[in-house]
């Protein structure tokens, strides 16, 4: 007990002043460091957030596109089955006026 007194009694306020000192500026060193940090993983956050928001924009002009080309081949479908019973009207149509020439000769 008696060394254990004399060890805390060598070290004076000034050493216990330096060793609390020591302590706080390595704990705002640390503190420091895991700041640098989280600002480094939101910057990448950040730069991640941008580049995925790029994707998406890419991702709804093509659903865009994917949109417009399906409207055009439905109307053209549309436009292909009207021209096709145009067609087959003008062939019935035809065919009635041959049949009508042919009874009048």
């Amino acid at each position: 007990n008696t060394n254990t007194l004399i060890k805390i009694l060598k070290y004076g306020d000034e050493d216990i002043e330096q060793l609390v000192q020591s302590a706080l500026k390595e704990e705002r060193a640390m503190h420091e460091a895991e700041r640098a940090e989280l600002a480094l993983h939101a910057s990448d956050k950040a730069k991640l957030k941008e580049e995925l928001d790029k994707w998406r924009m890419q991702v709804d002009k093509y659903a865009e596109s994917e949109s417009r080309i399906i409207d055009c081949y439905e109307k053209l479908k549309e436009d292909a089955k009207r021209v096709e019973e145009q067609r087959k009207q003008a062939i019935t149509d035809f065919e009635s006026l041959e049949k009508s020439f042919a009874d009048l000769h």
